[in-house]
């Protein structure tokens, strides 16, 4: 895509993300001919499928363009159990982030500050790790 710039330092991790081995990167935006907006349909990673063998049940994303791929990210991963965007780990481009919100909202998609994540997972988490079904369990 024109407005990607492969190989360029913006496009590399910095130095300070902590990755572990277990890690896992999906490249996108590499068809000239043109790709999906969200990281799910662009490519053929079939990562949803993997992660729901790997027993993993809340998706999170975060990023450049929240209003764009982050957005369409949240969106074509919607079928999965819990799909979360981290709001301050994420920036806009042209839209306002109160309507991405809503929007994300109305496609049952989770926006969340980081701050509010170990809640969140305490909250869908039991003690033997397990899913919880409903908040009255965590009583």
């Amino acid at each position: 895509n024109d407005h990607c710039v492969q190989g360029d330092l913006g496009s590399m991790f910095p130095e300070s993300l902590i990755r572990k081995h277990s890690d896992i990167i999906v490249e996108t935006g590499l068809d000239p001919q043109g790709d999906s907006l969200g990281v799910i349909r662009d490519t053929n990673s079939h990562i949803l499928e993997f992660l729901n063998e790997a027993g993993i049940s809340t998706v999170c994303f975060a990023g450049l363009a929240f209003d764009i791929h982050v957005k369409e990210s949240a969106v074509q991963a919607r079928d999965f159990p819990r799909v979360v965007v981290i709001k301050d780990a994420c920036k806009c481009l042209r839209e306002p982030p109160e309507q991405v919100q809503s929007y994300l909202f109305k496609q049952r998609v989770e926006v969340l500050d980081s701050k509010n994540l170990p809640t969140y997972y305490a909250k869908h988490t039991a003690l033997n790790g397990t899913e919880v079904q409903d908040d009255s369990e965590l009583a």
